[in-house]
Parts: C-alpha cells; sequence; structure tokens
C-alpha cells in the first residue's frame, strides 16, 4: 500500500456513490455513527441476527461495516440478508482463503485475474482477460476459486480502512471469441459476486469491445 494513502481524505464522492438517493455508502469503516436512516437499519438488523440460529457464527465474521455492506447490498430487506449471512458465512471458509492448489496458480499465471495499479482515489483496479476462458482447457470450478482468492487477497492486503475499501474492474474482451465464451460458468460467476462481494466493485469497465 503506496505510503501517501496514509495522507488521504476522501472526499463525499468517494464516501458515497454521486447522486445516489438514498446515499450508497462505499465508505463504512468509519470511526463515527452512519446516517441516522443506516443506524435504524442496522438496529432492525441486529434483532433479526439474534434469532437466527446461526447468530454466533454471523457475529464473529461480521463486525458493524459489513453487516452495513451486505445490508445495504440487498436493498435494506432484512430476511434476505441474513440469508445472504449465513451462506457468506460457508462460502468464506470453502472459497475465500487464501491458499491455491496447484491448478488455480496455474490459471492465475495465465493472466486470467490480476491486480494491477490505483485510480485516482487509491482504490486498486482489478482486471479480468476474459478471453483466458476460452483458451486450452480451464477448469472452471478452479477460475472461480482463483478469482475469488485474488479479491480475498485484496482484501486483506490492499484495500485501506477508511479511505479505499472498494476496487475498480476491468473485463478486457480482447482476442474473445464470445461464441465459446462458457455461459454456465459466466451466470454463476456473476451471481456469487453479486452474494458475496457486496459494496466491493465500485464500477465495471469494459475494453475492446467488439461491434456488432
Amino acid at each position: 500500500v503506496p505510503a501517501i494513502i496514509s495522507r488521504f481524505v476522501p472526499d463525499e464522492n468517494v464516501i458515497f456513490f454521486p447522486n445516489s438517493t438514498p446515499p450508497e455508502r462505499m465508505v463504512f469503516e468509519i470511526d463515527d455513527e452512519y446516517l441516522d436512516f443506516e443506524e435504524e437499519h442496522l438496529a432492525a438488523l441486529e434483532e433479526r441476527i439474534a434469532e437466527n440460529s446461526h447468530s454466533a457464527e454471523i457475529d464473529e465474521l461480521f463486525d458493524r461495516a459489513n453487516k452495513l455492506r451486505f445490508l445495504q447490498g440487498n436493498h435494506y430487506k432484512y430476511d434476505k440478508t441474513v440469508e445472504n449471512m449465513v451462506e457468506h458465512v460457508d462460502f468464506v471458509k470453502q472459497r475465500m482463503t487464501c491458499e491455491l492448489n496447484e491448478e488455480a496458480t496455474e490459471i492465475l499465471h495465465k493472466g486470467l485475474f490480476y491486480t494491477h495499479g490505483r485510480d485516482r482515489n487509491f482504490r486498486p483496479i482489478c482486471i479480468l482477460r476474459a478471453a483466458v476462458l476460452t483458451t486450452g482447457k480451464i477448469n472452471y470450478e478452479e477460475a472461480m476459486n482463483a478469482y475469488f482468492f485474488v479479491a480475498a487477497y485484496t482484501i486483506k492486503n490492499l484495500l485501506v480502512p477508511g479511505k479505499a475499501e472498494n476496487w475498480d474492474s476491468i473485463i478486457d474482451l480482447n482476442n474473445l471469441a464470445v461464441s465459446r465464451l462458457p455461459l454456465k460458468f459466466t451466470i454463476q460467476f456473476v451471481k456469487l459476486m453479486q452474494a458475496h462481494l457486496k459494496c466491493r466493485s465500485r464500477c465495471f469497465i469494459l475494453l475492446n469491445v467488439t461491434m456488432a
């Protein structure tokens, strides 16, 4: 992490997504209280968590910031948020580890997923080279494991609480044979990202899109 980040003070357009109504938070790790409506929703969520048989596991994994992340990501629907949290507890154990087997490591060496540089607000830039999925034999299950390894590593080592808590995603479509893109894998991959990386990807940028 560059030392200059310690002097970086995020402005309102970094803390909240610009012009969002209600305010859509992007920075959650703060010392102060959240906005009034966020605190009200958090209090209601805590009651639902306490009623759940997995409450101890949820409280062990989720601090207030991550509870609010999942709450916002589930549009402040309490039951859906708790269900998502229970699923996430198991998901973290299975996929979001900082360990890779040989096959997933080889996929990363091919350049399918990697992180390079930061934007002007010090958010890491995560790149997906989709064409790698269509070259040679790829174990799609291990490809997902490789991606979530990169995500877990980025969260643990590259994000800065209170300053840069999400990343920019670039999807490079150069040399992509769209007809060979695995549809089932792509749908499952997007669903898992939406379910388990709440409020982590600030935007998606497509590069080298071909004209139909």
